[in-house]
């Protein structure tokens, strides 16, 4: 029984460092359960202690992976299934990177402790003891599961009325184009644990949003709420479903005059990104076609990614030649994603914060490169720098690095620039204005409304505290399929799919 005493004792420490839960019930039942004493020198007594050891290990890594934060195996499945495996080298690299050696060597000693001790103590009286006495600490720390779902209840019924509308004066239409730079695994958190918050292009944008909630920790959705903007926001379950044409941000755009132009530094196949572009985001156009470009990195499934200028100066060539008025056009990038190497790589590195960092710096000069193409056009533009959710390249006690099932705020609170460009914006000195309230898209479909309305290029009102003070504010509800995070009287709590409310604690 030491090892399984072994099991009992780490758990337990997994769960007061708030690493995993630990549904007490289920564990105390299974403790018991394994020392049931087994009939000896009886018919088929050796056939039932077969079945009965087999049973002990089902069971204890079920509820193992029950009282972890992963998610359920059936979400694994479903994710896989629609999105297709990683490649080969990916998951080798994800795998052996999981544990440090520092985790695995105490583990290992603390194994070897529990059987030595074994042979002197019963482990597994002493582990059911230890588990009898976390019961009041477990119910002290039980959140009321009421108050928080009705918070979340309360939230989505604000949510569901907000909208905003475009319009514009017919004798004054928008005089700039609408750029949206969509970068996939980049937030705050990322920045500060990489040492690139201070990066110059962040210094570069009018408005910079300092508390901005993407929501969600995966592209898909992060596409489809912004592409939606122009509502409050909607529950993650409401997503796929029908949603009303005037939430369509790309649609209301067109209507007011702007044609649509849409380009992804990748294929768009994984997750059927392209198809959910035209499905959910209400875009009926495809994406720029990248054949005359060389790939010269890949993706985790060892599909192409394009470098992120040449991309863009494309796109930039080919509407300097385009004679329409007003353009607004959506860029996606993958870049930054865990697992895009150099095609001439054949084992993914596993030195991921130094892989990132130097992918990011690469991104955001390059950024700011494209900014100054814009600038050196003579066009007007308007550029909404935003990026989809973190990469949690630093992790946290419940989520390996990289890993985002679970929406925390570190890894959806992202840095969202918008940045004026051409007419009297051009070389002239600027206050940036930062926006430290927590909002969300419906933040940056106001604003846009208002410049059309009556162009930034031709007014000074976007410079005042009214005009940022109507800003909306939106509090912070994050969501994945097997997660949802929020704000609450001060403080962080979350919860797993089927779980309790857990309060967040660094």
């Amino acid at each position: 029984m030491g090892i399984w005493g072994f099991y009992f004792f780490v758990k337990i420490f997994l769960n007061l460092k708030n690493v995993i839960t630990l549904n007490l019930s289920a564990n105390i039942l299974f403790a018991f359960f394994l020392i049931i004493p087994l009939p000896e020198k009886k018919r088929f007594s050796e056939a039932i202690r077969k079945v009965k050891g087999v049973a002990n290990l089902v069971l204890g890594f079920s509820l193992l992976w029950h009282d972890s934060y992963f998610p359920s195996p059936y979400d694994i499945y479903e994710t896989f299934k629609h999105n297709g495996l990683p490649s080969t080298e990916y998951i080798y690299t994800f795998l052996i990177g999981y544990y440090s050696q520092d985790i695995i060597f105490i583990g290992a000693a603390a194994l070897i402790a529990c059987m030595f001790l074994a042979h002197y103590i019963k482990i597994m009286n002493v582990a059911i003891l230890f588990l009898l006495l976390l019961i009041p600490y477990n119910v002290s720390g039980q959140i009321s599961k009421k108050s928080l779902d009705e918070h979340v209840e309360e939230f989505f019924d604000d949510e569901e009325i907000k909208s905003v509308s475009f319009s514009y004066n017919s004798s004054e239409p928008p005089d700039f184009d609408i750029i949206f730079l969509h970068i996939c695994s980049l937030s705050w958190d990322d920045l500060y644990y990489v040492g690139l918050d201070q990066h110059p292009i962040f210094k570069e944008f009018n408005y910079l949003f300092e508390n901005f909630n993407s929501v969600t920790a995966y592209s898909g959705p992060a596409m489809i709420r912004l592409m939606n903007a122009a509502c409050g926001q909607k529950a993650h379950t409401d997503l796929y479903s029908p949603s009303l044409k005037q939430c369509h941000i790309f649609q209301e755009l067109s209507k007011v005059g702007f044609d649509i132009s849409i380009a992804l530094n990748h294929n768009g196949r994984y997750g059927q990104f392209s198809n959910q572009i035209i499905e959910f985001g209400h875009v009926d156009s495809k994406p720029m076609s990248l054949d005359s470009l060389e790939s010269k990195m890949l993706m985790f499934d060892n599909s192409p990614v394009y470098d992120d200028f040449e991309v863009l100066n494309s796109w930039l060539s080919n509407r300097m030649k385009n004679t329409h008025e007003q353009s607004v056009f959506y860029y996606n990038s993958v870049s930054l994603h865990d697992g895009v190497h150099a095609v001439n790589e054949k084992v993914l590195a596993d030195d991921t914060k130094t892989i990132y960092t130097s992918h990011l710096k690469k991104l955001l000069d390059e950024m700011r490169k494209f900014i100054q193409a814009l600038e050196d056009s003579g066009r007007k533009f308007i550029v909404v720098f935003i990026p989809e959710h973190g990469m949690s390249i630093k992790g946290s006690k419940i989520q390996k690095s990289t890993l985002r099932d679970i929406p925390l705020p570190d890894i959806t609170r992202v840095p969202v620039g918008i940045k004026l460009i051409g007419g009297k914006y051009k070389s002239a000195k600027f206050k940036q204005h930062k926006i430290s309230k927590p909002t969300s898209y419906l933040a940056i479909a106001h604003m846009l409304s208002m410049f059309i309305e009556k162009s930034p290029f031709a007014s000074e009102q976007y410079s005042s505290r009214k005009f940022i003070d109507s800003i909306p504010i939106s509090d912070f509800v994050a969501e994945n399929d097997s997660g949802i995070a929020t704000r609450y009287d001060g403080k962080y709590f979350f919860k797993v799919k089927g779980k309790n409310w857990v309060e967040l604690k660094n």
